[in-house]
């Protein structure tokens, strides 16, 4: 179990150390997938000596990056990936270097511009130091990308840390704070936090429960490194630079990112996985989903499972944010709010509370223009499911991690379709859409979805549940 009762001033090593150890003891190897992870004692790979995670059945390593342990299931993959992303963030730099120093040649422009121009420039390469310095002692140095490797989403996860620690006249954090606490009605416990970005949020409200202890996940090592050393009591400074500017002298602001009360030991950064967190069944009493279900899984439905994995009977799903899909969402897949509170009932969650509030997101004191987004939190509890809806699909072709049921005479099936009759061959009464699809001998590279839906397309035109 993870240790409780932790005040946020013990950040002392040996406090740390027992949430690091028991927070192993509840993980998962991504590899082996219900194997526990233990501490390393020899220290064997990246990170400092006795801080890799291993695992106790197939002695694969995790390693720390930054500071920050990395279990993902292929980590060095990983590593690499990231160097990619940051030789793609330096291409796109000094490509907007070059333009800028272009453009100061260009005939007939003020002084002022010339100036101006100039500046920005050096501030896209400070901006570029700036990330180099919080990332090339953790993953290395920057990688030549391949063809299609995009940068890091460096303008979202500096604003980010910005928002976070930076903006210390800001309310936006209190607001969100206050919106989430709206909901909250039961003391949080061991709590995992998908898509925790900056961390803010998990820190706030372990100074709201101080029993609670929080894993604050994500997969962006530029966002979750630094916040690491936020979280431990350090101060960085970085430069907040605008890509547009109304006024010269809000072009930049140098900010100094602290936590306001101090260190908080309760709240542990991972770098893994949000969609398959590496964590064994019923790990945590609560998942927080703050500003996650819209923008990182390509289908909400495939979350739900994973959140009840690793809830604990009776644990509570919090979720903060709007639904803001990316444009290349499959329109059937931007869920509505009402869509969203189905899904979970169906998967489920009883939801005991819910608010929803216009809220700024990311308003930078610079001046930028407001943006307010219309944010909601719920609270849901998780229990049994509940019955199919009367004349509706069965609640297990429209969330996949549930049990297909078997029916008499699946024995006797036959189709002229060789696919469709290993579909209904695999029936048994336990697997589930997601454990057929794995099952099946599908093409290297087909989508997931595509052969979700084919699952289901098959089970629906010849389960007699569906008929």
């Amino acid at each position: 179990m993870f240790p409780s009762a932790v005040q946020p001033s013990d950040i002392a090593a040996g406090v740390a150390a027992d949430i690091a150890a028991g927070i192993a003891a509840q993980m998962a190897c991504p590899r082996c997938s219900a194997s526990p992870l233990s501490i390393d004692p020899a220290g064997v790979g990246a990170g400092p000596p006795g801080q890799v995670l291993r695992c106790t059945s197939c002695d694969s390593l995790y390693p720390q990056v930054g500071g920050v342990p990395c279990v993902i299931r292929d980590p060095e993959d990983r590593i690499q990936l990231w160097r990619e992303h940051l030789g793609a963030f330096h291409v796109g730099a000094e490509q907007t270097v070059e333009m800028l120093e272009q453009e100061c040649t260009r005939p007939g422009i003020l002084p002022t511009t010339r100036i101006r121009l100039t500046e920005q420039a050096r501030l896209t390469r400070r901006v570029l130091d700036e990330v180099d310095a919080l990332l090339v002692g953790a993953i290395g140095t920057p990688r030549q990308p391949t063809t299609g490797v995009p940068g890091f989403e460096s303008r979202e996860s500096l604003r980010s840390l910005q928002r976070d620690w930076g903006w210390h006249d800001s309310d936006e954090n209190a607001r969100a704070l206050a919106c989430v606490e709206k909901v909250i009605s039961a003391p949080l416990g061991r709590t995992l936090v998908l898509g925790a970005g900056g961390c803010r949020l998990a820190y706030d409200l372990a100074g709201r429960d101080k029993t609670a202890v929080f894993v604050a996940l994500d997969d962006d090592p530029l966002v979750l490194i630094p916040a690491a050393r936020i979280l431990r009591g350090e101060t960085l400074s970085l430069t907040e630079a605008r890509p547009l500017a109304t006024e010269m002298t809000l072009l930049s602001a140098v900010r100094e990112l602290r936590a306001p009360h101090g260190p908080m030991a309760r709240v542990f950064p991972l770098l893994a996985d949000g969609l398959s967190p590496p964590f064994r069944a019923g790990a945590f009493d609560t998942v927080i989903t703050p500003w996650f279900v819209d923008v990182v899984p390509s289908d909400l439905r495939d979350l739900m499972g994973s959140l009840r994995r690793v809830l604990s009977p009776g644990g509570r799903w919090l979720h903060f944010g709007p639904l803001l899909y990316p444009p290349e969402r499959a329109p059937a897949c931007r869920f509505s709010r009402e869509e969203l509170l189905e899904l979970a009932q169906r998967a489920g969650f009883s939801v005991e509370a819910t608010v929803s509030e216009m809220l700024p997101f990311s308003v930078s004191p610079l001046g930028e223009q407001v943006r307010i987004e219309p944010c909601l939190a719920f609270w849901a509890r998780v229990g049994d499911v509940p019955p199919d809806p009367p004349g509706q699909l069965p609640s297990w072709i429209v969330l996949p991690h549930l049990p297909v049921p078997d029916f008499v005479g699946r024995a006797l099936f036959f189709h002229d379709s060789p696919g469709f009759r290993t579909v209904v061959h695999l029936i048994d009464g336990t697997r589930s859409i997601d454990e057929i699809v794995s099952k099946l001998d599908a093409p290297a590279g087909a989508d997931p979805s595509h052969l979700k839906d084919a699952v289901r397309q098959c089970l629906i035109e010849n389960h007699p549940d569906c008929c």
